[in-house]
């Protein structure tokens, strides 16, 4: 149950996130989860609502890389 919460909260950070960005503006999004729910499926799921937006890849490198597989899903 706890988990659900966690993606609510994050769709709706992501969410008001886009809404007050200036046009042009870039809005880097990033958790402490390496849960898919967590991350692609909610950046899935905003831009399924909100089509006016895209993936942008970034040209510096932060972090590691992360996941492109996870329980044989990609």
């Amino acid at each position: 149950m706890k988990f659900a919460i966690n993606i609510q909260i994050q769709r709706k950070l992501l969410n008001d996130g886009l809404k007050v960005l200036k046009p042009g503006g870039k809005l880097l999004y990033s958790t402490c989860s390496i849960a898919p729910e967590e991350n692609e499926c909610v950046i899935n799921d905003v831009l399924k609502q909100q089509s006016n937006y895209k993936i942008k890849q970034i040209d510096q490198q932060f972090g590691i890389s992360g996941l492109t597989e996870v329980f044989n899903k990609k």
